[in-house]
């Protein structure tokens, strides 16, 4: 086969070369087998360096490669071909890699199977899988193989949310290898959620969020006025670590090759804020994109990699418990949370901040409770309303501290 006729495995390998981040995470699953001979080579050098952790450049590969093979007509029609450009963002082809590979193996089956009847040789071709493995196989075992395996590892770890309606409803809190869904109405309180949540954690935990939809000053300045007011650390700065996806943004498949280095580099605890802030690859149906979101994220809870992936996501108008353009997506989480503002409360002062925070699905326990809360804003929280005396209101509403600051800000919070 002429090299010139596979300009996307070319474009693949070079893109490589300069992005070395996301080497790994696209050939995985991808046999280096697969690729043209000397293609094979360069990714394999690319590998070594990164094994080594040595910079990875044009100089050091040639270096790695050898003199010979780096002034092969290969070596130079992948780097000096014109039409090749190196692609940032390449982690979205690897779905068309993979068909380009069947069919260039097709294209080799037919020309042998042309050859074996020539010769008047019988060709055994039940499937194309039978000669070409794009994903690696792992034999079935038994239930007691399996059993056994479980019985010498570790209770799974849970992770205390610190707040006290959601520990109790998940028996002391998320456990990991989680994906948990938060959703609900529009400036309801979801970010306020998620942020809480991670900021407890991170007391204990490394932890990241993912701020793709506001601003990372705004909100800094936000959480030093906050640790300001309450005057004592509510989170650790130095653990809770924050990203903002850049000035392109992110496709879902570069956000888990992120998740997946961060989970080996010791972060227990993802918030990724939003589902819609997540870039999407052009020309596909928006619901095939929005579904393959939550499922590759279910990859990464799956890969047993001991994290929790806390993801703000927007809902279906006509169904809130459904993600928005996609009705497989909660099906692929361990746990769902909406959050929705409470229109029922009766003190027409007080209900502007009030939410009503439930279980859409709970794999982990089973109990689908919800409870009230008071959203705070100038803490940037929601606090539960626990009815403490039923003879007694008052005491519950004390609780929620709504004898100050209840007129003080006249907008909702934050989203």
């Amino acid at each position: 086969m002429s090299y010139d006729h596979n300009l996307l495995e070319k474009s693949i390998v070079r893109s490589c070369t300069a992005y070395p981040q996301w080497l790994e995470e696209f050939l995985e699953g991808l046999p280096l087998e697969t690729f043209e001979p000397p293609h094979q080579q360069v990714l394999s050098a690319l590998l070594e360096l990164k094994n080594k952790n040595k910079p990875i450049s044009l100089a050091t590969l040639i270096q790695t490669l050898g003199q010979e093979f780096s002034t092969s007509t290969a070596f130079k029609e992948l780097f000096e071909d014109p039409r090749i450009e190196a692609m940032p963002s390449y982690l979205h082809l690897k779905d068309d890699l993979r068909t380009a590979l069947l069919l260039k193996t097709q294209r080799k089956l037919t020309e042998e199977l042309a050859k074996a009847n020539l010769s008047g040789v019988i060709f055994d071709m039940d499937f194309l899988g039978k000669f070409v493995r794009l994903e690696s196989h792992r034999p079935a075992r038994s239930f007691a193989e399996w059993a056994a395996e479980f019985a010498k590892s570790p209770p799974l770890k849970k992770f205390p949310t610190g707040i006290n309606f959601l520990d109790r409803s998940l028996k002391g809190g998320i456990t990991e290898n989680s994906l948990v869904l938060i959703s609900g109405d529009s400036e309801a309180g979801k970010t306020t959620l998620g942020v809480q949540i991670l900021r407890h954690l991170s007391m204990e935990h490394r932890v990241l969020y993912y701020s793709l939809e506001f601003p990372l000053k705004n909100f800094v300045d936000t959480m030093n006025r906050v640790q300001e007011q309450i005057g004592s650390a509510i989170f650790d700065p130095v653990n809770f670590r924050m990203d903002d996806g850049g000035l392109s943004g992110l496709t879902i498949d570069e956000l888990v090759a992120q998740i997946k280095q961060e989970a080996k580099e010791g972060t227990k605890v993802f918030l990724i804020d939003s589902q819609m802030m997540i870039r999407v690859s052009a020309g596909r149906r928006s619901e095939e994109e929005q579904t393959k979101k939550f499922f590759r994220l279910a990859e990464i809870i799956n890969a047993q990699l001991g994290v929790v992936i806390l993801f703000i996501v927007q809902t279906s108008k006509s169904d809130p418990t459904t993600p928005f353009d996609t009705k497989l997506g909660a099906h692929a989480a361990t746990i769902h949370i909406g959050v929705s503002k409470y229109k029922q409360w009766d003190n027409p002062k007080q209900r502007p901040y009030m939410r009503r925070i439930e279980f859409y699905k709970n794999k982990q326990e089973g109990l689908l409770n919800q409870a009230i809360f008071r959203a705070h804003t100038p803490l940037f929280m929601l606090k539960e309303w626990i009815k403490i005396d039923p003879k007694d209101p008052q005491k519950g509403e004390r609780a929620l501290n709504f004898e100050i600051n209840t007129e003080e800000h006249t907008q909702e919070e934050p989203e």
